[in-house]
């Protein structure tokens, strides 16, 4: 069958069916000009993140956080349009760009490995974002341009993530939680992320059932890591932490997921879309291990 956007309800549901509700093998895709992105960085403590959240959120543009629970710091990356920009490329641009297209990637997992001890893993953490945001404050590019190359051995670029979306009205409230579960995480087992957590605001989407922000717009929440030893264990814990902070997790996006995070987050969605796959598959033809568990 060929599903259109006169099909709203329908293509909802179809773009987040997973291949659940039958094998998509053709799409087409909307399009839109490039634009250049100016980037601009603000680097605020906690305090001053949550007293200023209001002027954050309402000045135009998208966002993108860099969280360092340690530091007590939240860098606020803005990124706007900007038709009339200058792509003009300086010296210190091109070292930058290099470095994050081709360095950064292994650098997690390298410094993981050689720094032992995790104030020296964390300083040179903390250096390396600071150097990347000062030489790109103010630099105009296309989205692309932040695409990264990774290396042909795996072992170089070892990067990975969970991520958890929070409506935005307590996203402060859930940060200072956040900042505080990592203190006391690390107390007790002695393990902390050894890359930055990444944050991103999601406007209100409804094109897709299971949308992260379906319900009213939302900011992510990702901690990240090079995959070291203690990282799956946290991710336990972080995952009920989420849940309970009222949180909604992706089905690609979010490791270690449980049916009941699953169940609080999506509610009567979930059991929509339950009703639709006994519909078209009651045999079970399309549905793999993964989500038998998370869906049941």
């Amino acid at each position: 069958m060929t599903v259109t956007e006169k099909e709203r309800d329908l293509m909802r549901v179809l773009r987040s069916s997973f291949g659940l509700l039958g094998v998509v093998h053709e799409v087409v895709l909307r399009v839109r000009p490039l634009t250049p992105v100016k980037i601009d960085y603000q680097v605020l403590s906690l305090k001053d993140f949550g007293t200023r959240f209001g002027s954050i959120i309402n000045a135009p543009g998208a966002l993108r956080l860099h969280i360092s629970p340690f530091n007590d710091r939240i860098t606020v990356e803005r990124r706007t349009l900007d038709e009339s920009a200058s792509l003009s490329r300086s010296g210190i641009w091109q070292i930058r760009n290099s470095v994050m297209r081709n360095v950064l990637p292994a650098f997690g997992s390298t410094v993981g490995s050689v720094l032992a001890a995790p104030g020296l893993r964390a300083v040179m953490l903390s250096g390396m974002q600071k150097a990347l945001r000062g030489s790109a404050r103010g630099v105009a590019m296309y989205a692309h341009e932040w695409m990264r190359d990774m290396p042909n051995e795996a072992w170089k670029a070892r990067h990975t993530y969970s991520l958890w979306a929070f409506p935005e009205a307590s996203y402060p409230k859930v940060l200072a939680g956040y900042f505080a579960f990592c203190k006391a995480y690390y107390k007790e087992h002695r393990y902390r992320c050894n890359v930055v957590s990444g944050a991103s605001r999601l406007h209100q989407d409804r094109g897709s059932l299971f949308s992260a922000s379906y319900s009213g717009p939302m900011f992510t929440l990702e901690p990240s890591s090079s995959g070291e030893k203690g990282w799956d264990d946290f991710l336990i814990d972080f995952n009920d932490f989420a849940s309970e902070a009222g949180g909604t997790p992706t089905f690609n996006q979010t490791r270690a997921l449980q049916p009941e995070h699953v169940a609080k987050a999506f509610g009567e969605r979930l059991k929509l879309f339950r009703a639709l796959r006994q519909r078209t598959d009651p045999l079970n033809r399309l549905r793999n291990s993964y989500f038998a568990y998370l869906l049941g």
